[in-house]
């Protein structure tokens, strides 16, 4: 199980790689904080101009979640945290 969690640890990573210059131009970033394997749930933390951005929840929801989801079946939720 630990190796199949860092599997998903990742390529949770990877995924945020890939849309972090998006967030970047803007003045914000994410990170990547954990995954809890037992329930499903990955955590991320917005940074910079992101944390205080109105639309974050939207960036969460429709894009992150959406894809990570699609993507990674073992993945239940996105969670935000600060």
């Amino acid at each position: 199980m630990e190796q199949e969690t860092r599997n998903i640890e990742t390529e949770i990573k990877e995924y945020l790689n890939k849309i972090r210059h998006h967030l970047q131009e803007d003045g914000g970033d994410i990170e990547f904080v954990c995954y809890d394997e037992k329930i499903g749930f990955a955590y991320i933390r917005f940074l910079g101009n992101c944390k205080n951005c109105p639309l974050k929840i939207m960036t969460l929801q429709a894009g992150i979640e959406r894809y990570i989801k699609h993507s990674l079946k073992k993945v239940k939720r996105v969670m935000e945290v600060n």
